[in-house]
């Protein structure tokens, strides 16, 4: 018996498989992913943190694009 192959994203939403796909490729997200997708589906803040103060330790400063004045808010 051979294996189903592998679908890409765009072969199962083309072909309705997207179930076959999500158990092709299962999540590795960690337990702080649902909340923050919750959060953004129900447009309310998160009270559990879903960022790592050291991952944010080596960012100086916020860039502004060019043509933005950092005044504005």
């Amino acid at each position: 018996m051979s294996k189903d192959p592998t679908l890409t994203l765009r072969e199962a939403r083309k072909k309705g498989l997207l179930d076959r796909f999500c158990k092709q490729h299962p999540s590795k997200a960690d337990a702080r992913f649902l909340p923050l997708l919750d959060s953004i589906v129900k447009g309310k803040q998160s009270s559990q943190e879903t960022s790592v103060q050291a991952s944010s330790d080596s960012c100086i400063e916020t860039q502004t694009p060019s043509g933005i004045s950092k005044d504005v808010a």
